[in-house]
């Protein structure tokens, strides 16, 4: 039951997103609309970069304290998510994406997923 309805959201979000994209290129034109796409996928290049290195960065450090950097690999997953959610075509997944990107709305996720897990 859970794969069909898993199955149908991710069709209905691909047929949602190809409407989105139809309609934004018969309102602005062909040319920006696939300019948006391909300026969105270039910045979840960039960003799954510096904000991943700086990551890897942050969770070096905490091992050579001693720690164990569970929220930094955490946090890395979600950048990485928000990454590939920016390179795929499409509004409501860069939304997502950019959303996923933001430090303070990441730290708000991990504490929700840590309380769920607890």
């Amino acid at each position: 039951m859970k794969i069909l309805l898993t199955i149908t959201l991710v069709l209905s979000l691909l047929v949602f997103e190809l409407y989105l994209l139809m309609h934004s290129s018969a309102y602005f034109g062909v040319n920006q609309t696939l300019l948006f796409v391909v300026v969105s996928a270039l910045c979840g290049i960039l960003v799954i970069r510096v904000q991943g290195l700086a990551n890897i960065k942050k969770m070096r450090a905490t091992l050579s304290q001693g720690g164990l950097p569970t929220g930094a690999l955490f946090e890395s997953i979600f950048i990485l998510a928000g990454g590939i959610a920016l390179l795929l075509p499409g509004f409501i997944t860069d939304v997502a994406g950019m959303m996923l990107l933001i430090p303070l709305l990441r730290r708000y996720l991990l504490l929700t997923l840590f309380k769920s897990l607890i």
